[in-house]
């Protein structure tokens, strides 16, 4: 019923926007009075709410609306992970939430730091960082997460990625999972963090990892296909890290042929 009422009521005035809000709050009523279903119909309000805002823009709806139908139903259950289909219901909203067209009406709009688009973002990248060394999300819905976060967070404060950016490397040192996952998102690193990003990763590389071992030749790999950039790099960009990725090969090199040398010492011994 409520997907075709959907398709009916989409549409590019300000009734047939009104009218979703409407029908949301009719079904988010019904969650907060009916105990029936439970999980479940928490879990499909949040599959009708990820549709509707595939199609709506969050710009048409006011913030009111947005905290009330969406922010405020995903927030607990993405505290809460203990039902990992809800929760996963719970971050694809998010993400179809954040997408950038959704929330920028003009090329030069930037939320203000008060903006309940910066307390969303803000709060939802210390859900993903939670989530890092975790087996609620994989690493590829992890890397499309952040690949989303920290652009919006840039434009609301530079402060802000550079803290998430931190806070990965800190756990990239400890954490294999963490490592590759932080060294996936080279290709998504906005421009302006790119220098202390790769800082950040040269050091975590060197420092977590032994030369020759399996999980330094992963790393590689997937610092290799971020030096391509899938497409997204533009060649300013792409030259700029394939100098970088250069001296990283070298230093590589001489790292290896040294712990060669090292370990044909010892078996002498």
């Amino acid at each position: 019923m409520w997907w075709g009422l959907m398709d009916l009521w989409l549409g590019e005035g300000k009734e047939e926007v009104e009218r979703v809000v409407e029908g949301l709050r009719i079904l988010k009523d019904e969650l907060e009075t009916t105990k029936e279903g439970g999980l479940e119909r928490v879990n499909y309000y949040l599959m009708v709410v990820e549709q509707v805002l595939g199609v709506v823009p969050t710009a048409r709806l006011g913030d009111d609306e947005v905290q009330e139908l969406v922010v405020g139903v995903c927030e607990p259950y993405l505290e809460d992970n203990s039902n990992l289909e809800v929760f996963e219901s719970s971050h694809s909203v998010m993400l179809a939430l954040l997408v950038p067209p959704k929330w920028k009406p003009s090329i030069s709009f930037a939320p203000s730091e008060s903006s309940l688009l910066a307390r969303v973002a803000v709060n939802y990248s210390d859900v993903i960082l939670r989530s890092t060394d975790s087996s609620t999300l994989s690493p590829s819905q992890l890397q499309h997460a952040l690949s989303l976060l920290l652009p919006l967070l840039l434009s609301i404060s530079p402060a802000l990625p550079l803290s998430v950016l931190y806070q990965l490397h800190q756990s990239a040192s400890t954490s294999p999972k963490t490592l590759s996952l932080f060294a996936s998102l080279l290709p998504s690193i906005p421009v302006p963090l790119l220098p202390r990003f790769l800082v950040q990763l040269e050091d975590v590389l060197f420092r977590s990892t032994e030369p020759g071992s399996e999980e330094r030749e992963q790393v590689v790999g997937i610092v290799w296909d971020g030096v391509g950039g899938g497409g997204k790099l533009n060649d300013e960009v792409r030259e700029g890290v394939g100098r970088w990725w250069e001296e990283m090969r070298e230093r590589l090199k001489t790292e290896e042929r040294a712990s060669r040398r090292t370990r044909t010492r010892e078996a002498k011994l």
